[in-house]
């Protein structure tokens, strides 16, 4: 194909993407949120619901913080649990940067929490059952996010 040919059909297509009526029919497609970013915004509002439960007092060491210096803690830790205890309120609590991030939980302590919380019987079921795969539909994230931002 001939260069100057290879030109034209570049600026041609140059032209056709930047076309006005081109420009709207795309922005009027809205594409849907994924669901990494469903994820991230549910947990966005998600712990802040937690820190304001739990007065943005640390359950392990009863350090009280504010921002980033507290954080929404798992006591089954994230990577190994599925969504339904990610965003469990009997998995989350409130937890000082030093105990979720430095001490990885601070466990022994959040195990004691947990116990006075709720009970042997209920941190077993926790214990045993937090592996269980569960799929969720974009529309479950955004109904978890209506309910929490309601919430906060």
């Amino acid at each position: 194909m001939p260069l100057g040919e290879v030109l034209m059909r570049k600026t041609r297509l140059a032209t056709i993407s930047t076309n006005p009526s081109n420009v709207k029919a795309r922005d009027k497609r809205k594409k849907a949120p994924s669901l990494a970013k469903l994820k991230k915004k549910l947990w966005k509002v998600f712990s802040l619901y937690i820190r304001r439960r739990d007065n943005y007092t640390c359950v392990t060491c009863g350090r009280k913080g504010s921002g980033s210096g507290i954080h929404g803690g798992h006591y089954i830790v994230a990577r190994a649990c599925g969504l339904d205890y990610y965003f469990s309120e009997t998995n989350v609590h409130a937890q000082c940067y030093h105990c979720n991030i430095n001490l990885s939980g601070n466990s022994h302590r959040y195990r004691e929490f947990m116990v006075r919380q709720y009970g042997e019987k209920t941190l077993k079921d926790l214990e045993t059952n937090y592996w269980k795969p569960c799929h969720w539909a974009p529309e479950d994230f955004e109904k978890k996010i209506a309910h929490y931002e309601a919430l906060i």
